[in-house]
């Protein structure tokens, strides 16, 4: 087959071939020519079908001769004002001879605003005229000679080819890298050091920023002197070292840790934390062990953080995709606040992360030191508790609580046990009630259980307004009374309405009624072991009570009432009371 002159022009490039191939079985071999002067790479590759996105102007020569299956090629190319997918670059110059199974790389310049990616030297190679290219085993000990060097050089360009795994790479890179030995035993010499480096992967929701590196190589054995990057604020530091076998990483021997930084992941968690980790093992293989203390924490769990998974196998899934086992104790200190519509709760102790990363399981224990639980719009504030995890992976975490509240002078009290999926929920009372009472209790702040039906008629003829009270209260006041608490630092913040009927009453939307009571209580933890209360009604001056608790052991605690009984001078009542629990 001849051409003695193919020609493809542009309006301002042209593109020209010429030269035979001879197919003869005996007498394969071809000598054929290639130029192009200034011809756009856009229009060349739709020409040809190419999908991925190529601009720039490029022109080069090539030529072809010798055998079919082991050619003699020559190659010299340029490319100005370039683009490659979402990589943009200002010239791209490439030089090399291909020989008998060897690569020559004379010349190889990325150049990128003054910024440079440049590499030459040997590689054993075999080239296969039907499209397929492969080391054959004849080349493995051929000798490797290869220089690669990088002048404040940009990482983005890495990123197109991985384009399904990265989102954004980007950073200042210098590297001087010598790649000797053969294909079989490559030996890599040098060092490499990255400024400012980001780099944001589809499956992870964080991205690493303000990334610096410091490595040298010696003989295939890659020592971290210096590595530091930033997860949102929180900055975490690495040093150590890992073996290149084949190129691929072996053997780490890694440590990770930070200096009690914050750690904040939007607005759902925050604490400081001390890391200490090693990395060892194999890179596809890692195992993980060491300590993650975290203090002065607050985890919030809103409703529209439902998209993220409370099992902790799930959540690893999508952040790892790696083999291994982790060891990793995570001690809490300083209380831990864990906060949802449901409970507000301060919690201290440890739990370890253990097993494979795939499916790890959490084993350990967490103190319940203060708080309260919401049951029916009711605040109970927790006086014991604790959050046991045995091989857990979150769900099944087992909960045993005990908490208390005060309705109309009764203590009710509420017992939290079971897992977390199906817990297993128990009242009780002081004065004891019947668990139908407390329903009634907690329902209309009232107990109405227990009574007839001519009882009951003449109760709700008489405080119908009463219930419809407290129905806009369970709804309504409760929420305005924990925004109160909240904003005043306090952990209880109560107001109680009753009403009572009266003819004459000049209530706008109650007429026939008119106002009995309206009393408040307020609440607050002085330590995790001392809890101060005061309630008071509004409408008579002088009458009060404080309360005073001290958790002496974990299950011993002293109550101390102080109230006025009257608004005369020196009537007060003094109430003492031991508690034990079995």
């Amino acid at each position: 087959v001849r051409i003695n002159q193919l020609k493809l022009s542009q309006r301002k490039g042209e593109l020209t071939a010429g030269g035979w191939i001879n197919l003869d079985e005996d007498n394969k071999n071809l000598d054929i020519h290639l130029s192009a002067d200034n011809v756009d790479l856009s229009q060349l590759s739709n020409l040809f079908g190419i999908e991925d996105e190529i601009k720039g102007l490029v022109s080069f020569d090539a030529e072809a001769s010798g055998d079919i299956d082991s050619p003699d090629i020559s190659f010299s190319a340029k490319v100005e004002k370039g683009k490659f997918q979402d990589f943009i670059f200002d010239n791209f110059t490439f030089e090399a001879l291909y020989n008998q199974d060897i690569l020559e790389v004379k010349q190889f310049v990325l150049d990128k605003e003054g910024h440079q990616i440049k590499g030459k030297g040997k590689i054993p190679y075999q080239f296969s005229s039907i499209g397929k290219e492969k080391v054959a085993s004849s080349l493995s000990d051929i000798p490797i000679d290869f220089i690669l060097t990088l002048e404040n050089a940009d990482l983005s360009f890495i990123s197109m080819f991985f384009k399904e795994d990265i989102k954004q790479l980007q950073g200042l890179t210098n590297a001087e890298l010598e790649l000797s030995g053969t294909l079989n035993q490559p030996i890599l010499n040098g060092s490499i050091v990255l400024t400012d480096g980001e780099v944001e992967l589809y499956e992870l929701p964080a991205k690493i920023n303000g990334l610096n590196v410091s490595l040298r190589v010696e003989d295939n054995l890659v020592k971290i002197e210096d590595m530091n990057f930033q997860i949102d604020q929180y900055r975490i530091y690495t040093s150590g070292e890992f073996a290149l076998k084949n190129l691929q990483l072996q053997d780490l021997n890694i440590n990770i840790w930070s200096n009690k930084e914050e750690i904040l992941y939007q607005d759902i968690f925050q604490a400081q934390a001390d890391l200490k980790v090693k990395l060892t093992g194999p890179f596809t293989s890692p195992h993980i062990e060491g300590i993650l203390t975290l203090s002065q924490g607050e985890f919030n769990w809103e409703e529209n953080n439902k998209d993220i998974p409370l099992n902790s196998s799930e959540l690893l899934s999508k952040l790892i995709d790696l083999k291994g086992d982790i060891d990793l104790e995570v001690k809490i200190l300083d209380h831990l606040i864990a906060k949802t519509s449901d409970f507000n709760l301060k919690l201290a102790g440890s739990v370890k992360v253990q097993g494979a990363l795939s499916a790890p399981k959490l084993n350990g224990g967490l103190q319940i030191k203060q708080g309260y639980v919401t049951f029916l719009d009711k605040r109970f504030r927790v006086s014991d508790g604790k959050i046991i995890f045995v091989d857990s992976t979150g769900e099944d975490m087992i909960l045993d609580l005990r908490a208390k509240t005060e309705i109309d002078d009764i203590d009710v009290f509420v017992n939290i046990s079971g897992i977390l999926a199906q817990p297993i929920i128990a009242f009780s009372s002081s004065p004891l009630l019947s668990e139908s009472e407390i329903i009634s209790l907690l329902m209309f702040n009232k107990n109405y259980a227990g009574l007839i039906e001519g009882e009951m008629e003449t109760i709700l003829k008489e405080e119908m307004i009463n219930l419809i009270a407290q129905g806009l209260s369970i709804r309504f006041l409760n929420q305005i009374e924990d925004e109160i608490a909240n904003s005043l630092g306090l952990d209880e913040f109560k107001i109680e309405t009753i009403f009572k009927k009266e003819e004459g009453s000049d209530l706008v939307f109650f007429p026939g009624f008119a106002l009995e009571t309206l009393a408040f209580k307020i609440g607050k933890y002085f330590s995790e072991n001392f809890y101060l209360s005061y309630s008071a009604p509004l409408f008579e001056m002088g009458i009060g009570d404080l309360e005073l608790e001290y958790k002496l052991e974990n299950d011993l605690t002293l109550s101390t009432q102080i109230g006025s009984v009257g608004s005369q001078d020196g009537q007060f009542e003094l109430k003492f009371e031991l508690q034990y629990e079995f």
